[in-house]
C-alpha cells in the first residue's frame, strides 16, 4: 500500500470539491482529491449538463415540427436518438478538459 501525503484531502469531484481542490493548490497546499465516480459530480456526468442537451434537442424538434406555421413545410422530420446521445458524450466529455487543472 501508497502512503500518500497531504496538507488536505477534499472527498468529492463535485462543482464544491473541485474548487475547493483548485483553490488550496493555488493557496500552495498539497492536496489529494477523492472521486469515486468521474470528476464533475452528478451535475456534469448525469444531471444538468446532460439533461439540458436532451430538453434543448426535444425543443429544437417540437419547433421545427410547428414551423409550418410561418409558411416553411419540412418533410420526414425524425430524431436519431443514437446520434442525439453521441452528441450528449461528446459535450460532456470536452466538458471534462478542466482535469489538466490537477496536474
Amino acid at each position: 500500500m501508497m502512503l500518500l501525503e497531504a496538507d488536505a484531502v477534499v472527498i468529492g469531484g463535485g462543482p464544491a470539491g473541485y474548487v475547493a481542490a483548485i483553490r488550496l493548490g493555488q493557496l500552495h497546499k498539497k492536496t489529494i482529491l477523492v472521486e469515486k465516480d468521474n470528476l464533475g459530480g452528478v451535475c456534469l456526468n448525469y444531471g444538468c449538463i446532460p439533461s439540458k442537451i436532451l430538453v434543448t434537442a426535444a425543443d429544437m424538434f417540437w419547433k421545427v415540427g410547428r414551423l409550418d406555421r410561418f409558411g416553411i413545410k419540412v418533410q420526414g422530420l425524425f430524431m436519431e436518438f443514437k446520434q442525439l446521445q453521441n452528441w450528449k458524450r461528446k459535450v460532456v466529455g470536452e466538458s471534462e478538459g478542466w482535469y489538466s487543472l490537477f496536474a
